[in-house]
């Protein structure tokens, strides 16, 4: 006997990935905003102290983090514009069997 999933069987799993990704997408965001305002600080130390070469590695520490986050966020997105895909065909087919004859 084979089972054959629905379209509306299939649904709250996809629904709790795109949540997932939604969320990793959000976090990842986050975690970028805080790395560029702490780069902007530290940017600021490196005006206004002598110790410059130090605080210049940091702040290229930092901004390489920040841009590390900004990618991860980009990939979560994607993911999670594909999973909104998924889901949205989900929706389509379960219309289209509530439909049928």
């Amino acid at each position: 006997m084979r089972y054959f999933h629905t379209a509306a069987s299939r649904f709250p799993v996809t629904r709790t990935r795109n949540e997932a990704h939604a969320a990793a997408a959000e976090t990842r965001l986050i975690s970028a905003i805080w790395e560029a305002r702490h780069a902007v600080r530290v940017h600021r130390d490196y005006q206004a102290q002598s110790r410059r070469r130090e605080v210049a590695w940091e702040a290229k520490q930092i901004l390489s983090t920040a841009t590390e986050e900004v990618d991860a966020a980009s990939v979560a997105v994607r993911r999670m514009r594909d999973a909104l895909a998924a889901e949205e065909q989900i929706v389509r087919e379960a219309i289209g069997e509530a439909a049928a004859p």
